[in-house]
């Protein structure tokens, strides 16, 4: 049995020690910010999509007007008009807040994505 509870105390050991030595980190912070895409299916985006897509920029511009918002870019990402509206938070209860409120915004429109992701710089807003 001695070499039984060897294994054991050596497995605590490594347990205790951070499992090879090396100390554990911190997670990594969570994300604060996001994109809004509007896409296309060979037609270009529809206009729905289009009108969606003004109605969360001008969203968006009011909250970093109020400071919840600390930047915002936007890049043409196809060749039919794609565009993704990238975003970045000033903290993570603005950036669920927004989150929600687009989601509902966008509701039932086709072509239309929120995608957790960091911020993509393209023309600053």
């Amino acid at each position: 049995m001695p070499h039984t509870s060897r294994g054991f105390f050596s497995l605590m050991a490594l347990v205790a020690h951070g499992c090879g030595g090396t100390p554990m980190e911190n997670p990594p912070p969570p994300s604060l910010s996001f994109s809004v895409y509007a896409l296309s299916r060979g037609k270009g985006v529809p206009d729905v999509a289009q009108k969606a897509l003004k109605d969360v920029r001008l969203f968006l511009e009011q909250e970093k007007q109020k400071g919840k918002v600390a930047r915002i870019s936007e890049s043409r990402i196809g060749l039919e008009g794609e565009r993704r509206l990238s975003v970045e938070f000033s903290d993570a209860k603005s950036l669920r807040e927004a989150e929600k409120r687009i989601r509902e915004m966008t509701t039932n429109v086709e072509l239309m994505n929120l995608v957790v992701e960091p911020y993509e710089k393209g023309s600053v807003r």
